[in-house]
């Protein structure tokens, strides 16, 4: 089995697996485990894969915690992202 990580969404794996109770985002006076990225961006990417049709997926909002969860959950649906500044 070949180790090289390919893909930002086996990054996330790797740590939920290791150290799902570790935490993955601090920001404005919260923070946000491992599990809880994962469960979420994994809860996203199944309504974008039921909802939505494949393509590009856009994303505006400002720097907060969702951010993150919706870059991986449209990752995970096999999307291809484009950031949008609000």
């Amino acid at each position: 089995m070949n180790n090289k990580l390919t893909h930002l969404t086996q990054i996330l794996d790797e740590a939920f697996s290791k150290k799902p109770d570790h935490p993955a985002l601090i920001g404005l006076g919260t923070s946000m485990h491992y599990d809880e990225l994962y469960n979420h961006s994994i809860c996203l990417s199944n309504y974008l894969s039921s909802q939505v049709n494949k393509g590009v997926v856009g994303i505006m909002m400002p720097n907060i915690l969702a951010q993150p969860v919706s870059l991986f959950g449209a990752w995970y649906a096999d999307r291809t992202v484009t950031l949008i500044n609000p």
